[in-house]
């Protein structure tokens, strides 16, 4: 990957976006993908852009090969290197890695990791293993039943993975390579993993190249007072860094804001372990704890910190701080008990702020009172959201369904609009998470997967990071990531899952877990897991145009089960989904959303019945929902010519209707080629016609919408009706169903049902009608007007507000 980012650059080329990345494994689309980096430059440029993507994917294949090799090579001994030539190796590879990094400043730098997904995660209790030295270990070999102790003797680096040298007791060094220990691909490793660390590394898998560690649980950090180690004599004394800085000098930089967040709680951990009795220290981690999203540790250091208060000034911000980390856990009942213990004068205004917060929170949750206007103007304010909002559980329970695993039901009738579930992502990355914090850097990273040959961008990377992290930093969190499914072929039941998949979080099973002083419940997380959970669960929605595209894992509403067609509108706004019912359910109905993009919102061609099952086999299953069961009707040969169609004409006269769409006169020449495109998209929506079977026992025919809408917009300059009924059509496709006394009702009376596909679709088709009207018809225009509004508020919410926040986007 380097030598094509190298090579590219040379040739003033711009390196591929996360959006581009898969498309590097795919030979077929190598050509179009050389054509959009290269951009204007000249054939010759576009040529060798052309050849730099081939020799990429032959360097892979050979990556691979070596790979391969490697994994299934005889079982050798370890050739124990000798100590001075391995930190020379490994003071090199830093100094390289750093001033690669230097040499980018400024520029987008991508990473390639590789994931291995051979290897798992050890579960076993170290209680239940036998120690052994450097020197006895074999490779390509998973030591099972042992574990090694070892201690870093070389400033780490970090190529996404952690590298270090690391020697044991014996004096025996080796290579080390941590997967998924850092939190952030730019998070400083000295920080996370200080020079001196000594590590215990259960069941440890050996390659050629050094000790793997597939998963941040196979380590535990030892302490000096540690019983084992407390009593090790190491061969060689370990050389003092010549940087070490006096405690007064660590906490200067400690309480300097522009140093980055990681360097600080490392300069921290060093105060504490001179000085463990130091409120300051204690206090200032839980800040810089916040910064870094690790919420617990802000918890347990806050009370650490309490317990070591002088005054009442102390208390009071040690129970603020404590208070604040169980809000942003959303431990509502223990962040109100907290803030009463705040008594210090010039943090009562703190004090309000977090209870009628607290009082927000609970209104939402118990109520379901949400403000969505407001939500929507938020949503608005960042590319990259994430709302302070909380879960709401409506009429609604879990339960296995015979042949489809769990599924949510109604508990009750309800009616289109009614509030069903509101759930804020339990873990959400969006690619600029991978930025340095105040800098220009800009990372993004991929990951090669050998046994799926698929490339994953920065979003999916990271949040099977941040997630793992996150469990073990919260650990009543795994309930609600691994007790989800991993794979169609997994177990329906986990180890975390026995008695239903928990509707709620038990505030005080969380509590319990966090207040254990320092000794969190041991999770054993294995990154491949989580990994396999985003795979199948995961959410990725971009809030706005030219929003970044996240990955987000939400742990109910990856439960409901999948439909082409659904029956709960879901609208994401940043990290929260709210669904709402969009047909009438009846009690023990099965609510269905659609995990394929495209058939619930936007304003291009839905995907087709042969893309639609493409996305969902990696679910392991053929859905057979009343889209899917239309198109069967229709046959092979029709849905093939049908897609032909959509891939290759419509693109053409799409285009052209935006040209004219945009000008701003119409003279002979616009009128000539409106007449033209009017006559070519008629003829083009006959011949998309011919293709639906009328067999069909009704208008469901969601690629027909956006051509219609489109023809409806064409057509409105010169016949007003026609453009009407065609708006109309583009209703019918996505699924909506006209009363026939529509003309004369209002509200909810024009409709029968409302449009289950592309709601944005069809709101701007309802407004189209009330523009269209409005010369012709006023009170069928202000008719439609408050019909709009109604569909609107069933498919979205957020009443009058929230429409006319929407509406003026």
């Amino acid at each position: 990957m380097d030598d094509l980012l190298k090579s590219l650059n040379a040739l003033g080329v711009d390196p591929p976006t996360d959006s581009q990345i898969p498309d590097l494994l795919n030979p077929e689309e190598h050509a179009t993908l050389a054509k959009v980096l290269a951009g204007s430059a000249d054939d010759l440029i576009q040529g060798a852009v052309l050849s730099l993507l081939e020799n990429y994917l032959r360097s892979l294949k050979k990556i691979e090969d070596d790979h391969n090799k490697s994994i299934n090579a005889p079982v050798k001994n370890v050739k124990i290197v000798p100590r001075k030539a391995l930190l020379i190796r490994g003071a090199k590879e830093r100094e390289r890695v750093l001033r690669d990094r230097e040499a980018g400043v400024g520029f987008i730098r991508q990473s390639q990791v590789f994931d291995n997904n051979v290897i798992p995660a050890s579960k076993t209790p170290i209680e239940d293993l036998e120690y052994m030295q450097l020197k006895d270990l074999q490779f390509p070999h998973r030591h099972s039943g042992k574990f090694v102790i070892v201690r870093v003797i070389s400033n780490p680096n970090t190529l996404f993975d952690l590298h270090a040298i690391v020697d044991d007791k014996e004096g025996n060094g080796i290579p080390l390579t941590l997967s998924h220990y850092t939190p952030s691909p730019t998070a400083p490793s000295d920080a996370i993993l200080p020079y001196g660390s000594t590590l215990l590394i259960k069941e440890p898998y050996v390659t050629k190249n050094g000790i793997f560690v597939p998963a941040k649980s196979d380590t535990r950090l030892l302490s000096d007072s540690d019983n084992l180690i407390n009593d090790v004599q190491w061969f060689y004394p370990l050389e003092q860094p010549s940087d070490n800085k006096e405690v007064d000098q660590l906490m200067a930089q400690a309480n300097n804001d522009d140093n980055d967040l990681w360097d600080i709680i490392h300069d921290l951990n060093q105060v504490l372990s001179v000085n463990p009795l130091s409120y300051e220290a204690k206090i200032r981690l839980s800040d810089v704890y916040f910064g870094v999203h690790k919420l617990g540790s802000a918890y347990r250091t806050s009370a650490e910190a309490l317990k070591l208060a002088r005054d009442n000034q102390q208390k009071s911000r040690a129970f603020l701080n404590q208070a604040r980390a169980a809000y942003d856990m959303r431990l509502f009942k223990e962040a109100e008990n907290l803030i009463k213990g705040v008594q210090d004068p010039e943090l009562q205004g703190e004090v309000r702020r977090v209870n009628e917060l607290i009082k927000k929170r609970r209104l939402e949750r118990d109520e379901g009172e949400f403000d969505v206007t407001e939500l929507f103007k938020e949503k608005q304010r960042y590319i990259a959201p994430r709302l302070d909002v909380a879960d709401y559980i409506g009429p609604i329970e879990v339960k296995d369904i015979d042949g489809r695993g769990r599924g949510v039901l109604a508990t009750q009738d309800v009616e289109p609009g009614t509030l069903m579930l509101v759930g804020k992502a339990v873990g959400t990355a969006y690619p600029s998470d991978a930025d340095r914090r105040n800098s220009k850097e800009h990372t993004t990273i991929m990951e090669l997967n050998y046994s799926h040959k698929t490339l994953h961008g920065t979003a999916q990377v990271l949040a099977r990071t941040r997630i793992s992290h996150a469990i073990e930093d919260m650990p009543f969190l795994a309930k609600r990531v691994l007790g989800l499914c991993g794979s169609p072929t997994e177990p329906l039941l986990t180890e975390y899952l026995r008695e239903g998949f928990p509707l709620t979080v038990d505030e005080d099973e969380a509590v319990e877990m966090l207040d254990k002083e320092g000794k969190l419940p041991v999770i054993d997380v294995d990154p491949r897991r989580v990994g396999s959970v985003l795979k199948y669960n995961a959410f990725g929605h971009a809030s706005i145009a030219g929003a970044e595209t996240p990955c987000m894992l939400h742990s109910l509403p990856a439960i409901i089960n999948h439909s082409c067609v659904p029956n709960v509108a879901s609208i994401h706004l940043g990290d929260v989904i709210m669904s709402r019912a969009l047909t009438p359910l009846r009690k023990g109905q099965e609510l269905l959303h659609s995990y394929v993009p495209g058939t619930g919102g936007g304003s291009s061609v839905p995907p087709s019945q042969q893309e639609r099952r493409g996305e969902l086999r990696k679910h392991g299953f053929t859905c057979q929902c009343e889209l899917c069961s239309l198109d069967d009707i229709d046959g092979e040969e029709k849905l093939k010519e049908r897609g032909l169609m959509l891939a290759d004409v419509w693109p053409r006269l799409a285009d052209r209707a935006r040209v004219l769409e945009r000008a701003k006169t119409e003279d002979e020449k616009f009128n000539a080629e409106l007449d033209r495109l009017l006559k070519e998209l008629e003829e083009f929506v006959a011949s998309l016609e011919s293709t639906f079977s009328d067999k069909r026992p009704y208008e469901l025919k969601p690629e027909l919408a956006i051509v219609r809408r489109t023809l409806a917009q064409l057509t409105s300059r010169r016949d007003v009706q026609k453009a009407i009924e065609n708006e109309l059509l583009s209703l019918s496709g996505l699924g909506a169903i006209l009363n026939e006394t529509h003309d004369k009702s209002s509200d909810r009376k024009k409709f029968k049902q409302l449009p289950r596909l592309q709601p944005d679709s069809a709101i701007l088709s309802m407004l189209d009608i009330v523009e269209l009207l409005k010369g012709v018809d006023e009170e069928g225009s202000k008719s439609w007007f408050e019909s709009t509004k109604w569909a609107h508020d069933v498919l979205v919410g957020g009443g009058e507000a929230g429409f006319y926040a929407r509406i003026n986007q």
